[in-house]
């Protein structure tokens, strides 16, 4: 995918969050927060690879979307570049190489509570926003976490308590279901995995 498409398809996503429901329509249209995907490959040079990705833009975005799984540590390296933009980490629930697996129960049992304690204590010391797609598309079948409402709301408020925890507060919490299609409806799709108003902070 390309810079151009992958600056449609954030901008879509996140043009919602600059947009009060409850406020009078504006007179003029208000500016536009968009993003991009630039994945992390190599933290050392992550800096660079993004500046130089900005660059083609002409601009800098407002969100930068990153993929990790359960073998990957919360990448401080990578994200220490002095910078406004707000860095979004999907947690992906498996390991990438091995992707099968009920990874689902062993987060709810505890097994995965020594990587979530790590990596929540290094985001809370970049002691900046950061926002987290714990678990996304979640209501697809193309992921092993997928389809399984219950031991996904179980997961998401296990991991929630560890972030608690160590006070990661400036940890933004993402509820990012995949988009309705065909017969599907809100009742039966999205919202038996949906949490508590107080463990989500953006919702898309």
């Amino acid at each position: 995918m390309n810079y151009w498409v992958k600056v449609l398809y954030f901008a879509a996503i996140f043009s919602a969050f600059s947009i009060s429901p409850s406020a009078a329509p504006p007179k003029t249209k208000p500016p536009l927060n968009w993003g991009i995907y630039q994945d992390i490959w190599g933290e050392w040079n992550y800096p660079i690879q993004l500046r130089s990705a900005i660059r083609q833009l002409g601009s800098e975005p407002h969100f930068v979307l990153f993929f990790r799984d359960l073998q990957m540590p919360f990448p401080k390296q990578a994200l220490s570049a002095d910078t406004n933009i707000l860095f979004i980490a999907s947690l992906e629930l498996h390991h990438w190489s091995e992707r099968k697996g009920d990874y689902l129960n062993k987060i709810i049992r505890g097994e995965y509570d020594k990587f979530f304690h790590a990596w929540v204590k290094d985001a809370a010391a970049y002691n900046r926003p950061i926002g987290l797609r714990f678990g996304f598309e979640m209501n697809g079948n193309w992921f092993g976490w997928g389809k399984n409402p219950e031991a996904f709301k179980k997961a998401w408020i296990h991991v929630h308590k560890i972030f608690a925890a160590e006070k990661a507060t400036k940890v933004i919490w993402i509820f990012a279901p995949n988009v309705l299609f065909g017969s599907q409806n809100f009742k039966s799709d999205i919202y038996p995995y949906y949490q508590c108003q107080e463990l989500i902070q953006l919702r898309y």
